[in-house]
């Protein structure tokens, strides 16, 4: 962020938050600093792009007294006018985080089409706490490794480098499994085991509950290539020991009727119900019943799958985006399983 808006940075805090910005100045250079405020200081805004209609929205607000020339601290004198509804009278390029210290509410959002970035974070991952019940009830030293956004961004070029091609699902799953590697490598691990391979011969993507019927489920299973793992973790000299894929394992495995495998939630058979059930075991329990019954939202997505399981759902052939949950609102329904 500080690379990309490097004139200027600024910083308000209260009790429990703090606003933080980088500017790139463009209007009002000498006095546009941020956080903007309103009068009193009581709604303060970050704000990153522009507002085009600044000097005309201004006309709304004769009643209020500007501190600087920045075309965006219209945002906190329309949210006191207007409340929340302003946020449709912005025309521009923007995203913004606005915080109300009088109900101490907040506001963060961006314009209508997205041209500047809007990322959030939400904290308690299903996949994080899943990871901590699975560690304190074996007894295993638990690692946790968080990146951002800007170092899987800078990664990339190495990481297509390394597993040499341009598939952007591979890409997209390789990057993490590149950076987890390199901070691996980092505490002296040379060796490590990877659960590699659980998806692809037991089913484990969401496409697969689109399969029409056992003979196609099965033979998308026999379709399935792997190497993101082998080529993200030997980058750094780390070498992943894939259980999974173990031949008589695999043997085993596709040897199992497809129909045990298949997806069926009207009875409680979810992803790689046959491994779940394994480990499921009441009398002696391999893991917290809850983490080995945990399941993906479901959906029409399409990520890693072939190209011939395209023709499982006319809909993916026009799905741009190969997980398919941005457009179903997964991210959002986790949101509001937060609150």
């Amino acid at each position: 962020v500080a690379a990309k808006s490097p004139d200027w940075s600024g910083l308000h805090s209260e009790k429990d938050c703090y606003l933080a910005y980088q500017r790139l100045a463009i209007v009002d250079p000498a006095s546009g600093d941020q956080p903007l405020y309103n009068e009193d200081k009581t709604i303060i805004v970050t704000v990153n792009g522009e507002i085009y209609n600044h000097k005309a929205l201004k006309e709304h607000l004769n009643s209020h007294t500007f501190n600087t020339g920045s075309d965006c601290e219209v945002i906190a004198h329309l949210y006191e006018e207007y409340g929340e509804d302003f946020v449709h009278m912005l025309d521009g390029m923007f995203s913004f985080v606005l915080l109300d210290t009088r109900d101490k509410s907040y506001i963060a959002a961006r314009d209508a089409i997205g041209i500047t970035t809007w990322v959030g974070d939400l904290m308690g991952s299903p996949d994080l706490v899943a990871a901590r019940e699975v560690a304190d009830y074996l007894g295993t030293r638990h690692h946790e490794f968080y990146f951002t956004v800007q170092e899987g961004i800078e990664a990339l070029e190495e990481v297509i480098y390394h597993i040499e091609t341009y598939d952007v699902t591979t890409i997209r799953a390789s990057t993490p499994m590149f950076l987890m590697s390199r901070k691996i490598k980092s505490l002296g691990v040379k060796m490590v085991l990877s659960g590699e391979g659980s998806d692809e011969i037991f089913g484990g993507y969401l496409y697969f509950h689109k399969a029409p019927n056992k003979e196609e489920f099965h033979e998308e299973t026999c379709r399935k290539v792997l190497f993101r793992a082998n080529k993200s973790t030997s980058a750094w000299g780390l070498e992943a020991r894939v259980p999974f894929l173990d031949k008589d394992f695999i043997d085993v495995a596709m040897s199992i009727d497809p129909k045990w495998k298949m997806i069926q939630r009207d009875i409680g058979r979810n992803e790689k119900w046959v491994l779940r059930n394994a480990f499921d075991d009441d009398e002696k329990p391999y893991l917290p019943k809850n983490a080995v019954r945990l399941t993906l939202p479901g959906g029409p997505s399409v990520a890693c799958s072939t190209s011939k399981t395209v023709e499982w759902d006319a809909s993916w052939s026009k799905n741009l985006d190969p997980s398919g949950r941005a457009a179903l609102g997964v991210h959002t329904a986790a949101y509001e399983n937060t609150k």
